[in-house]
């Protein structure tokens, strides 16, 4: 749980207590106001980053959590927040850029390798299409908050064409060993009606060519 915490109108410090696994403090790393009665921060624990919204109330200028998100085994370096106030961007000690949606802190976008080491600054580019992130190795890198369509869908064709890749694999294998203990122990017959089945299907299985007959 979060204690309630208020913050004066020139006051954008923000730290609080989260009970869980770590039992660790949360400590504030950057925060920013974004439009509305919404605060969103990056706060470190021994676990790593996360991303949180507060909601502050009109009345009592009291903050509350909204919603939350485990971001990173590391710690968050840098934040910023776009200029039409729907995305975040966050750089990690460990070179990694992403964006998230304001709307409930999912993952828009992630450059696993954006830096070698950690990002030492992160912003939106004016139009808010993309961003800029820097670090300590000198180096600095761009990422698009709409990725492209054509990438999500590679992406997800990958991930079902993979494992059918492998279940064939592992049929043909066990075929193929089928076939060796079949010839082994003479069961010809079985063989040809085995052979006759696949080229009903118009497949040619050369394993069952050749096959001796005992008489």
């Amino acid at each position: 749980k979060y204690a309630p915490t208020q913050i004066g109108s020139n006051d954008s410090s923000l730290t609080g207590t989260r009970t869980g696994a770590q039992g660790a403090p949360l400590q504030r790393t950057r925060s920013g106001l974004a439009s509305g009665q919404h605060l969103y921060a990056l706060m470190n624990n021994a676990g790593g980053c996360w991303a949180v919204t507060w909601v502050q109330d009109p009345i009592s200028g009291m903050l509350s959590i909204a919603r939350y998100k485990f971001l990173e085994n590391s710690r968050g370096a840098c934040m910023d927040i776009s200029p039409c106030g729907r995305l975040l961007a966050v750089g990690t000690s460990e070179g990694v850029s992403m964006v998230l949606s304001t709307a409930d802190l999912s993952i828009v976008s992630k450059n696993l390798k954006a830096h070698m080491v950690f990002c030492t600054g992160i912003c939106f580019a004016a139009d808010g299409k993309h961003v800029l992130s820097v670090s300590l190795d000198a180096s600095a890198t761009l990422l698009s908050t709409t990725p492209s369509p054509h990438k999500s869908l590679a992406a997800r064709i990958h991930r079902v064409a993979m494992p059918l890749l492998i279940f064939f694999c592992f049929c043909l294998l066990v075929l193929l060993q089928a076939v060796r203990v079949l010839k082994r122990q003479g069961h010809f017959g079985l063989l040809l009606q085995i052979r006759a089945v696949f080229e009903q299907l118009g497949i040619h299985f050369s394993p069952l060519d050749n096959l001796e007959q005992p008489w």
